[in-house]
């Protein structure tokens, strides 16, 4: 029979005998073709590919200006164009932080830097390089052909005069705040408008035209949530996302469309968020927001917890991303910190490496280089009620004979375990072959996999560098309840 479930998201439930399903590093998609055998599959998550060597090491903001990329790597401001040539511009203040790179139009013709708490202010046409505010600048933005900067201390906006970065910021009237009882935490700019959020609040502003002070607030647009992770925040196409906080709790994930901010958290994400929190504090928490192949994927990562949990917006479906990390028998966090879409190529940069890499769904490597672990556990398997469950054979149906023609991926396998008391402990890996090249139409199976009272649980994992792409699962056996778990006896 099918195996109910195969393809579905990460969902551990914290009655883990109900569910611990987890997928890693794959995600779903549907398929469109009402006559297709399986409603959904499996595709690998993306890998990545150098696109050149940045000299500093850790990435910390990415601009794309369609001639050049320009990028903060360390505490160095420099300039990338399409070759991958490589131009050092600045050295800036350096912190734990994103820096932010804004640019105020052509008019303008500057970039605003934002980095350890300063503002500096780059003119491309001459190349002048000047620092304009000390201690006084979270993050930046430009609206309008002004510079914004977020005091984090005061709670305060300062900006700049209209495409003249240099001038403006002294000027005590070209400062503001809300008028609401909480510190300014956060900004960011999207469909021309002005968001701040605060630690419990938050409220949307729009260009008023006035002078010296343009920005107003939208009637209505004040919501109840706010953040303590303020890098979290972040513009995707029409939505903000953001970690939420407020004065009933936190940890929820929040999308705004519109002004009505909403939860697109799972229970098993919330779940997740609280561990991290009452353990590692949450505060370091950053999104990524990109689109791939008409999925739009937020990515909301943990650095101190070492996770990565990305949503799927069109699908509403979450899965997991991560970098297998061998000493610990574990998963860091996916690697890219920033993003850009420049030269035709989708660049990202990550934490702790000099590269700016090349991302794309047909590579099979890891930002370092190394394979990618990918991971599904499904729903479990429930006995029969007051039977015994056996599981003679499992099939894993996938695109086979993908194989490359050297190196790792010349023999791919497929792995699986088994777990008989609902994931707490599992059984020895046993591999099988994937298909070499050229071997298409191979199905790999398991036969003699065990029987429980209760419960039965499948992982699958991969590693080589080919396009594993899996549609279902297939299982034999005795005992096993088709759907669900066994209600209670009386």
């Amino acid at each position: 029979m099918d195996y109910p479930g195969f393809v579905g998201p990460s969902n551990t439930s914290p009655a883990q005998m109900a569910d611990h399903e987890r997928l890693v590093n794959w995600y779903i998609e549907t398929v469109q073709s009402a006559g297709a055998p399986t409603r959904a599959v499996l595709l690998p998550t993306p890998g990545f590919r150098s696109f050149t060597t940045m000299g500093a090491v850790g990435c910390r903001a990415l601009l794309d200006l369609t001639t050049h990329v320009y990028a903060v790597y360390g505490d160095k401001f420099k300039r990338v164009d399409a070759s991958g040539t490589v131009t050092d511009l600045a050295t800036v203040a350096l912190d734990a932080n994103p820096a932010t790179l804004s640019y105020n139009g052509p008019t303008g013709g500057q970039i605003f830097v934002t980095s350890g708490a300063n503002g500096y202010v780059y003119t491309i046409s001459s190349g002048a390089f000047t620092q304009v505010l000390t201690g006084t600048a979270l993050m930046g933005a430009a609206k309008d052909g002004s510079f914004l900067a977020l005091d984090a201390t005061s709670g305060q906006v300062r900006q700049s005069n209209a495409n003249d970065g240099l001038t403006g910021w002294t000027n005590p009237t070209m400062a503001f705040s809300w008028n609401l009882p909480d510190k300014i935490a956060a900004m960011v700019v999207s469909n021309d408008e002005l968001w701040l959020i605060g630690e419990s609040l938050g409220a949307v502003f729009y260009h008023t035209g006035a002078f010296p002070q343009p920005f107003g607030p939208i009637p209505g647009a004040v919501f109840n949530y706010g953040t303590r992770a303020p890098f979290s925040v972040k513009a995707g196409g029409d939505s903000i996302v953001w970690l939420s906080h407020n004065k009933e709790g936190a940890g929820s994930i929040l999308m705004a469309s519109g002004y009505t901010p909403g939860s697109i958290s799972s229970y098993a994400v919330g779940q997740a968020i609280s561990k991290y929190d009452a353990t590692f504090g949450t505060r370091d928490c950053e999104c990524l927001v990109y689109k791939q192949n008409e999925h739009t994927f937020v990515n909301v990562t943990f650095p101190a917890a070492q996770a990565t949990w990305t949503l799927d917006k069109e699908l509403s479906l979450w899965h997991e991303r991560g970098r297998w990390n061998e000493s610990r028998a574990a998963y860091d966090h996916w690697a890219p910190r920033m993003n850009v879409h420049a030269f035709g190529k989708h660049l990202v940069g990550d934490r702790t490496s000099n590269l700016l890499q090349e991302m794309r769904a047909d590579y099979g490597t890891e930002i370092d280089g190394g394979p990618i672990r990918r991971l599904r556990v499904p729903p479990p398997l429930w006995a029969s009620t007051r039977g015994r469950l056996s599981v003679s054979r499992f099939d894993v149906v996938l695109d086979s004979g993908l194989g490359t023609p050297t190196g790792q991926g010349q023999h791919p396998d497929i792995r699986l375990r088994v777990s008989l008391d609902g994931g707490y402990t599992w059984g020895s890996q046993r591999r099988t072959s994937a298909g070499t090249m050229g071997q298409y139409g191979l199905r790999p199976y398991w036969v003699g996999l065990g029987s429980s009272e209760t419960i039965w649980t499948p992982e699958v994992v991969v590693s080589d560098p080919v396009p594993y792409r899996l549609s279902m699962a297939m299982v034999e056996g005795q005992g096993i309840r088709q759907t669900g778990a066994p209600q209670a006896q009386n």
